[in-house]
This record gives structure tokens, sequence and C-alpha cells, in this order.
């Protein structure tokens, strides 16, 4: 991007999204919270139909990463059934998280071009769609997260679990599947839009108290740079 034919707010704009996309791929644990008064300033913007068919696209393809995931493993959870080959089921998870990692980065990072583009071209809703951006980027990179742990999960209790490995597999993704549903479902009403959404994100199959879901070295964007 040229940054010298930018205005200022549009180029805090850009490092305001890069702050936050960069959050999600962040080993220290840390990430980002939006200040109060952008989550209600952005319940009172409208949101560009470009933006809205963005994060239409991030419901179909999450759901589509889910429902892939889910094949995956029950592939495989069905051959170590058939076979009992423990160290080729290992490797075959191991590709597996690698492959997933991969594929999540790449949609979340396209994800954030997009928003952003749409941005530059609309200043006028700019917060609205950093709010949109941040609530999605969150609720993938959680929903990644999950599925991350799930896979190591089921390579240390596979051999424990052994027939009910593929009951353990589909209930848990029914679970992915429904949470998915459910952030994108209600994603566009005013009531989602006026509250930071981090602490309401997914629970899925572990059926994990929302007092658990934390954020280490939390820090607000606000103090990173500032939006008009």
């Amino acid at each position: 991007m040229n940054y010298s034919t930018m205005d200022q707010e549009t180029v805090n704009f850009i490092s305001f999204m890069n702050n936050m996309k960069e959050s999600h791929f962040s080993l220290s644990g840390s990430c980002f919270s939006l200040p109060e008064h952008l989550i209600a300033q952005a319940a009172d913007e409208t949101l560009p139909s470009e933006a809205k068919a963005a994060v239409d696209d991030m419901h179909v393809q999450t759901s589509e990463f889910v429902s892939n995931q889910e094949f995956v493993l029950k592939t495989a959870t069905d051959a170590y059934t058939d076979t009992k080959d423990l160290e080729n089921f290992k490797a075959e998870m191991r590709k597996q998280k690698e492959e997933a990692k991969k594929k999540a980065a790449d949609q979340i990072d396209a994800y954030y071009a997009r928003m952003t583009n749409i941005g530059i071209k609309n200043p006028k809703s700019r917060k609205s769609i950093i709010f949109f951006a941040k609530t999605v980027g969150d609720f993938l990179s959680n929903v990644f997260g999950k599925i991350r742990d799930f896979v190591v999960k089921l390579t240390q209790k596979i051999v424990k679990w052994f027939k009910k490995a593929f009951q353990k597999v589909k209930s848990f993704f029914q679970g992915a599947a429904s949470t998915v549903g459910n952030l994108f479902r209600n994603l566009f009403s005013k009531k989602q839009r006026e509250i930071e959404y981090y602490n309401f994100l997914i629970l899925l199959a572990y059926n994990t108290d929302i007092s658990e879901v934390s954020c280490e070295n939390t820090t607000s964007i606000a103090s990173e740079t500032t939006l008009t």
C-alpha cells in the first residue's frame, strides 16, 4: 500500500486492523480488547454490504473448515480402529494439525485483508468494520484452537477410547458446528454489537465454563493507535 497518498485517519485504520490481525498469531497469548466507546459507536454505524458479504463468506468457509476437519479425523479414527497402527495414526494427526494450522491462518489473513480494503473505501463505517473484524477474528482463532486441542487430546486418548473414539469425534464436531452456526446467526443483531464479544466465545464440546476463557496481557488497541 502507498501510505504517502493516504490521510492519517486511513493510515491509523490500517495500523489498527494489522494490530488486531497479528494478535491472532501471537505466541505470547496476548490479545487486544476494543475500547467501550468504539463498540458503542460501531453499533450505530451501518455495515457496508461488502462487509456483510465478507462475514457471510467467512461463515461458509468456517463451516466447511469444520466439516473437513471432522471428515479427516473420522477417517483416521476408523483406520486406527481397523489396523490398531498407533504410529501411523499419530503421524496422520501431526500432518493434519499442521495443515489445519496453515489453513486457519490463511483464512484469517484473507478475511482481515478483505475487511481492511472495505474500510479504506468506506471511512464512515470503519468502527463497525473493526468490530466485525475483531469479533469474527477472535471467534475463528478460538474455533481453530479448540480443534487443534481436540486433535492433541484424540492422539493422547485414542488407545483408551478405542471404539468410542469415533463417537467422541462426532460429538465434538456437532458442538463445533452448532457454535459456528449460533455465532454467525446472531452476529448482525444490534444487541450483539453493543458488547465486547470476547467473553462470549465458544464452549464447544468441552463444556468450558465461560470464566475459564481469559486473555493474558490484555491490551487495548486504543493504546496502540488512535481512531477518531
